[in-house]
Order: structure tokens, then C-alpha cells, then sequence
């Protein structure tokens, strides 16, 4: 898929005063790591099965390759 495909998102900043907080991000950061991990498998063939990501796990997994 290239970009020009991705389909369109729409956010909606719904006003519940009377229900617990949620982050506005919490939808978004939970797919983050998966996509990195991917974007590392696609460049360098290095699988990150488990976050976080620190330099250490990356450098483990790359030397695996």
C-alpha cells in the first residue's frame, strides 16, 4: 500500500464529564511497537518481539540476523 491508498481517519473528541479520563492517545500508542517492530524486520531482517525497544534488545536482535 502506498500512501496516496492509505484510507482516510477521522478522530472524534467526544465531552463525557461524567465518565472516567481516558488519554487521547491510548488508541494510537497501542499500535506504535508493532510498527516499529515491523519497520525494523522490513530494514534490517531483525525481529523486536518485545518492547520496549531499547538499544541493548535491538542490538541483541541484530546480531541474531
Amino acid at each position: 500500500m502506498e500512501f496516496p491508498e492509505v484510507p482516510r481517519i477521522s478522530a472524534a473528541i467526544i465531552d463525557r464529564p461524567d465518565q472516567p479520563l481516558w488519554g487521547a492517545d491510548e488508541m494510537v500508542t497501542s499500535v506504535v511497537s508493532a510498527a516499529v517492530g515491523n519497520a525494523v524486520v522490513d530494514a534490517a531482517g531483525a525481529r523486536l518481539r518485545h518492547a520496549p525497544f531499547t538499544p541493548e534488545r535491538v542490538l541483541v536482535a541484530l546480531a541474531s540476523v
